[in-house]
């Protein structure tokens, strides 16, 4: 027990943060220090923030500006404020009433941009209920089952459909409008709406399967925004230990990650069935019995864990970090990583099997950091 505290102790040490800002808690108000990094149950920005800003929780509301690049997690997201970079948001319910300089990347179950929303950069949203007004100056790719546009885009639009399309008689796109719809579905485009090209392309889904296009607010949202939270703190608290986490580089340079990863595997794997089976033999004694559920709750956490932080190591074989990028990157290849797997949930079977795969991987990889951490507290005689 004193090995397992100690080496939680050193898994959760914090590493140095220049000109930042970490908070977590049930409100947060987000300090305007430099980056801002923020978790809790109602996140608010009331003051400007000089930097790039991560923000996760139920209930996040943006009141002020923000200059650098943004990244948000949360069930309702408000933005009232001007983004002065790129923006980037999963969630339940989003509405942005403000100007977005940079590019646009997000994903919710309901989307509302109103007409006050400018965004200059290129975009793409997708959910399952988009309204989209006000104005697009560079291309704009949309993604739904109801989507309604009523704004103007200068460039093209691109809009992939499920169930309705709806276009309004005020909207104005400069560019050419690309449609891929059902079949059987009729959109009605009102005259002088677009000045350039329309296309239509057609295809057909299974309704079983149209609940996939809301993908990350549809699915196992909770269990992602959960994902996000964790290895957020873990960028925040101990970078380092982000950048390393399953890369693990052997000495021979020919196929020294593929064997790094399977050793991983099969730690993973025999730690899955071993520590369960350990637990229900040290039941059958009765002195033995809080060691048994010492061991349980030990085997769910560490399974929790490691499942949590696969995103990591998808994202050291997908896209090695370098060990000077900042905790910005960290947390953009994370969050990709994370969401590469859960698209992989939905590809029967071979999704699954890969996505189990990773996550033994990363349970071996969170079962051998504790053994090398306790190596190293006994070297130095503190266990």
């Amino acid at each position: 027990m004193h090995k397992l505290l100690f080496s939680l102790v050193l898994f959760l040490s914090p590493s140095l943060v220049s000109a930042a800002s970490f908070q977590v808690g049930d409100v947060v108000e987000v300090e305007p220090d430099g980056n801002s990094y923020a978790a809790g149950s109602l996140v608010q920005i009331a003051k400007e923030i000089r930097g790039d800003a991560f923000l996760a929780g139920e209930a996040v509301q943006i009141n002020a500006d923000i200059s650098e690049d943004v990244f948000i997690a949360g069930e309702n997201i408000t933005i009232n404020g001007k983004i002065g970079d790129d923006l980037h948001a999963v969630g339940s319910k989003i509405i942005i009433n403000n100007s977005v300089i940079g590019d646009v990347i997000m994903f919710g179950q309901s989307i509302m941009l109103s007409p006050d929303v400018h965004i200059k950069g290129e975009s793409i949203i997708g959910g399952q209920d988009l309204t989209a007004s006000g104005k697009f100056n560079d291309p704009v790719r949309f993604m739904g089952k109801h989507v309604v546009l009523n704004g103007t885009y200068f460039d093209d639009v691109k809009v992939n459909v499920y169930d309705s399309l709806e276009i309004s008689e005020d909207a104005k796109i400069y560019g050419n409008l690309h449609m891929s719809i059902p079949e059987d579905m009729n959109v009605v485009v009102p005259e002088n709406v677009v000045r350039g090209e329309i296309n239509r392309a057609f295809h057909s889904l299974p309704e079983k399967e149209v609940g996939a296009v809301a993908f990350f607010a549809g699915f196992k949202f909770f269990s992602f925004f959960s994902r996000l939270i964790i290895g957020g703190l873990i960028i925040a608290l101990a970078h380092r230990f982000a950048l390393r986490y399953g890369s693990r580089p052997s000495k021979t340079a020919k196929g020294a990650t593929k064997r790094h990863y399977s050793k991983m595997l099969l730690i993973g794997l025999v730690s899955v069935i071993v520590l369960p089976i350990v637990g229900m033999v040290l039941l059958m004694p009765v002195i033995t019995i809080p060691i048994a559920i010492i061991t349980f709750v030990l085997w769910g956490t560490l399974l929790y864990v490691g499942n949590a932080l696969s995103g990591f190591i998808l994202m050291q074989m997908i896209f090695p970090p370098k060990k000077t990028e900042s905790q910005f990157k960290t947390f953009g290849r994370f969050t990709l990583g994370t969401f590469v797997l859960f698209g992989l949930g939905i590809i029967p079977v071979v999704g699954f099997l890969i996505g189990m795969a990773i996550s033994l991987i990363s349970f071996g990889t969170l079962i051998m950091f504790y053994k090398e951490a306790g190596e190293c507290l006994r070297k130095e005689k503190l266990v």
